[in-house]
């Protein structure tokens, strides 16, 4: 399509006919064209099969003896290992209002940071259970500027347990 993935510079040694050169180069063009979209479709069906197999895995866990925690951790590790993503995160609800950053997955020097700088988006979400899908981090008030040009987008996915928001008990 648009996406530039390099440049062919040559030449001939000799003079030739034109219309025999144009051609050839039209030739090759078709078929590095064809060598792109052949890495590209490979590369789609990979990351389908990962996804795939993600999902295997924690729809196992789920109906597995695995706690919630743990199928938490799982998730966010299957989540944050996609290459598309950069890091997730999971609050979990102490009362109706408050959250505490429990799990954190990324590259270590940022995790832990942007899961803070996360929180005030996950305590709005939380606040009123609605999703929120922010493509434009740079227009969102509850993002800390100096994250905001750090990030292309965000998910934020509440989870409600035995559909009641789960309390914390002391």
């Amino acid at each position: 399509a648009d996406r530039r993935y390099g440049l062919l510079v040559g030449g001939w040694e000799h003079a030739g006919d034109l219309e025999a050169r144009r051609q050839q180069l039209e030739r090759f063009q078709a078929a590095v064209r064809g060598a792109i979209t052949n890495f590209e479709q490979r590369r789609d069906a990979r990351r389908a099969e990962a996804h795939l197999e993600a999902l295997a895995g924690i729809s196992r866990a789920a109906v597995s003896s695995l706690n919630v925690a743990e199928v938490l951790h799982l998730a966010v590790e299957t989540v944050g290992s996609d290459p598309l993503v950069s890091g997730a995160a999971v609050w979990i609800a102490h009362g109706p209002e408050t959250l505490k950053l429990e799990i954190t997955h990324g590259p270590a020097v940022l995790r832990e940071r942007a899961g803070r700088a996360l929180s005030a988006l996950a305590t709005a979400s939380w606040s009123d259970l609605r999703a929120r899908w922010i493509d434009q981090p740079e227009r969102e008030p509850l993002l800390a500027a100096e994250w905001a040009e750090d990030l292309a987008a965000i998910a934020v996915l509440c989870f409600v347990l035995y559909w009641r928001r789960r309390r914390h008990a002391g």
